[in-house]
């Protein structure tokens, strides 16, 4: 018979064990939810690659201007150093589920809106300028909801997996849009980025959230 203590220590290593093999770096998505919202914010992060690298293909093609050029990198990024710090206020106190789906689908609608101005010959340097930056502002605002919503989600034990898991999607979102972006680089399809970015807020808006918690 195994002296006390030999069994004392296997039963002290096998929890161990266990706690390696059930918190990996893929168990985050062992939860249909952060599954879920993980899918659908890879696939609008990446639409809204693909959307700012066509508005700026875009704007070459409405305006030689290198003036009204640069303000595309101008509206795509002012609202985050704006709005940073009132968009974080507003996470913790709004309800971070509602909060998503109407900054969410206002991006989509923005999205529509532009393909739609595009394809009908429409769209002008100004209104290019005003949709972009409306996009973006919204855009702004979901970002701290998003990375607060992620804690409530998975739990203490898989927060760091899941941080993790969020930063490769967003790399991949990054690779990914541009170049298929590329893929369509003519002004008869430039249309297909908005349609592609609205898609990707379409799919983000869908995703079944946690309970209300308000």
């Amino acid at each position: 018979m195994p002296p006390a203590s030999a069994c004392s220590n296997r039963e002290r290593v096998h929890p161990m064990s266990e706690h390696r093999e059930h918190h990996s770096a893929l168990s985050p998505f062992r939860l249909p939810v952060f599954r879920g919202l993980w899918t659908a914010n890879v696939i609008s992060t990446t639409g809204g690659y693909i959307n700012d690298v066509g508005a700026a293909w875009l704007m070459t093609s409405l305006s030689p201007s290198p003036l009204l050029v640069s303000l595309i990198q101008v509206a795509a990024n002012a609202p985050f150093f704006v709005l940073a710090l009132p968009a974080g206020a507003l996470g913790d106190m709004l309800n971070k589920r509602k909060l998503l789906l109407v900054t969410q689908v206002a991006m989509m609608v923005l999205s529509a809106l532009l393909g739609v101005l595009t394809l009908l010959g429409l769209i002008s340097p100004v209104s290019l300028l005003l949709i972009l930056f409306g996009i973006e502002v919204f855009d702004a605002l979901a970002g701290p909801a998003w990375q607060t919503l992620i804690p409530e989600i998975v739990g203490p034990n898989d927060l760091r997996p899941a941080i993790t898991l969020n930063s490769v999607g967003i790399n991949v979102a990054r690779s990914v849009g541009p170049a298929l972006r590329g893929a369509l680089a003519t002004r008869r399809h430039s249309w297909r980025c908005s349609s592609s970015s609205g898609a990707g807020r379409d799919a983000l808006s869908k995703v079944p959230f946690p309970p209300s918690d308000s």
